[in-house]
């Protein structure tokens, strides 16, 4: 019985092995739900700013090397997104956190998402030109 179960532990760390070694460098990512896709496809783009989305930023001190990060805690809003019928879709976000927050209008086109609009308030709490 003993022997049964040293070849059976011996054939699992082998298999592991096996597929850590095949499989293991890979990036992969599976996301099911639609937030998780939208989200994954926005951190993979190079992401721009207009100038009134840099202005929004500068007043409520934000830097633009954080939006990457505020992508991952965000929440898409997709009853208040333009999706259908555009070329490029316009998505609503908003974080999750607790501590402040934010509100952002992201264009994602085909090779590049644009931050439309980003405040600390649904309505433009900043004034910007």
């Amino acid at each position: 019985m003993a022997k049964k179960i040293i070849l059976y532990l011996f054939g699992v760390v082998l298999g592991i092995f096996l597929v850590r070694f095949l499989f293991g460098g890979r990036n992969i990512a599976c996301n099911y739900f639609p937030e998780g896709r939208v989200i994954d496809n926005l951190k993979k783009k190079e992401v721009s700013f207009t100038e009134f989305s840099e202005c929004q930023l500068s007043q409520i001190g934000i830097k633009k090397e954080s939006i990457d990060s505020l992508l991952s805690v965000s929440k898409v809003y997709f009853s208040e997104s333009k999706i259908r019928g555009m070329e490029c879709p316009e998505y609503v976000l908003s974080t999750r956190s607790t501590s402040a927050t934010v509100h952002m209008v992201i264009r994602n086109c085909e090779n590049e998402a644009t931050v439309l609009y980003i405040d600390t308030a649904k309505t433009a709490s900043v004034r910007c030109p």
